[in-house]
């Protein structure tokens, strides 16, 4: 698809690079997105979120033969977003928010679930000091005959390296990163540690759905030490990440 081959957004950063989930020089073909250009903009008289509005469109070469507005409303609990044909109309049965209360973004799009239309992704993260600022809450926006559907997630510094293809032509899948700490399990050498965990997910129609089971060694726990490491960390048993997998997600 022509979307597939754009330049790749000015906020590039993806999972960790030290402590990616395959060794250098193997890493599976990532998705290039197309970056939306700021249309229209209009700020809050109280210099916050809540009241502006920022209206993004792909850049002509890409948009194919649909005119398709992204529109971004910021509130007290985020930025609402919406989509809107050449014509005004909504492509969204009801607007979605993507909840990060900052104004640090990057909207892009691209052609992710096959069909030929674009689907929109909303990049927001946050600011400050240490790994919290690089929390992205990330928003895609996926294309159908009914219009478009909505799904977030919040992980770590969301770039296009999380959007792979292990095959050409072959499905589009999310790499989802988490920072999980061993929380009182007993690791091999007796010392609390904390882990970067990839889980797979692959974009299918409109949904966003878990895939683990369709490549080798997902989901994949790296140890975060001092130097560069991307191996599956032998400092918990199977079962152990079973468990903390388990506990992480009812908690979420």
């Amino acid at each position: 698809m022509a979307f597939l081959f754009a330049g790749l957004v000015s906020k590039v950063l993806g999972y960790p690079a030290n402590y990616g989930p395959f060794q250098p020089g193997h890493e599976p073909a990532a998705i290039q997105l197309h970056k939306c250009e700021l249309a229209r903009e209009v700020k809050s008289p109280a210099d916050e979120i809540a009241g502006a509005i920022q209206e993004y469109r792909l850049p002509a070469a890409e948009s194919g033969q649909r005119q398709i507005t992204l529109v971004l409303h910021g509130t007290t609990n985020g930025w609402a977003i919406n989509l809107h044909d050449a014509q005004g109309q909504n492509l969204m049965p009801v607007s979605f928010t993507n909840s990060m209360t900052s104004s640090q973004m990057e909207v892009s799009g691209c052609d992710l679930n096959g069909d030929g239309q674009p689907d929109f992704i909303v990049n927001i993260w946050s600011g400050g000091c240490g790994l919290a600022a690089d929390g992205s809450e990330v928003t895609f926006l996926l294309s159908s005959k009914d219009g478009y559907r909505a799904a977030s997630f919040y992980l770590y510094a969301f770039g296009n390296e999380d959007l792979v293809r292990f095959k050409p032509q072959g499905p589009v899948y999310f790499l989802f990163n988490d920072l999980i700490g061993s929380d009182g399990e007993k690791t091999r050498d007796g010392r609390e540690h904390n882990f970067w965990v990839y889980k797979l997910k692959r974009i299918d129609g409109v949904r966003i759905v878990p895939a683990d089971a369709d490549q080798p060694g997902f989901p994949k726990w790296v140890w975060f030490t001092n130097k560069d490491n991307h191996e599956e960390t032998t400092q918990l048993t199977q079962e152990q990440k079973k468990r903390l997998l388990k506990k992480r997600n009812s908690s979420e």
